[in-house]
């Protein structure tokens, strides 16, 4: 059976109510994105009623003061089961990614007014309906990249390797579906440095985790 996060209307709607504790409509979403249809309202194939009404019956939205509001709770749930365990022994990029996931998901929970804070989101995903929808999934890849990259700077400027963090933005810059540099940007700008959590907490941690990233954009 289809999951809901597997809708693409899905991302659309969570990603927009993340950001304001009060709610946010669906009239104010289609009029963001300039839908010029109500077929948020509609119900969805397979489902019998609308798709935000199975979000908030399956517990990924509420109700808010202005309209639909996104719960956080299930984050972990969602993560855990992209990045699933293995029966390989010693450490792996996924092993890591849900040890740090309790810091992970406290990060979102406290910050979540500026990660998804509207006008950030249509930077991020270039103001375009499509790719908010089709790349919209990714998100707690992203945040998770943008931690990954803060903790790693305090490492280059001790060893005089700053070079690296260029190098690294300079790819950033050239993500042709999202402005992840932008994002990132944005996000050193508004969060500050001891508000952003510990996850790689030493050198032989750093190797292993951007080696173990590099052997996987390899092979992809």
């Amino acid at each position: 059976m289809k999951k809901l996060f597997e809708y693409s209307n899905f991302w659309l709607i969570w990603l927009e109510c993340a950001g304001d504790p009060e709610g946010t409509s669906l009239f104010k979403i289609q009029e963001e994105w300039k839908i010029t249809t109500n077929y948020l309202y509609h119900k969805e194939k397979g489902l019998g009623k609308s798709l935000l009404k199975n979000m908030i019956e399956q517990g990924y939205m509420q109700n808010g003061k202005k309209g639909p509001t996104a719960k956080f709770d299930w984050i972990p749930s969602y993560v855990l089961e992209k990045h699933k365990l293995t029966d390989q022994s010693g450490w792996s990029l996924n092993s890591f990614i849900i040890e740090k996931m309790p810091a992970m998901q406290k990060f979102i929970e406290h910050n979540h007014t500026i990660l998804f804070d509207r006008v950030l989101l249509k930077k991020l995903y270039r103001n375009d309906l499509s790719t908010i929808k089709s790349s919209g999934s990714t998100i707690f890849d992203d945040i998770r990249l943008f931690v990954f990259v803060s903790n790693m700077m305090p490492f280059c400027k001790k060893y005089g390797a700053d070079i690296v963090t260029r190098m690294l933005f300079t790819m950033l810059s050239f993500y042709s579906e999202k402005d992840l540099l932008s994002y990132f940007n944005t996000l050193r700008q508004k969060i500050s440095e001891e508000n952003i959590p510990t996850v790689i907490e030493n050198e032989g941690e750093l190797v292993r985790v951007l080696y173990t990233m590099e052997s996987q954009k390899k092979q992809a």
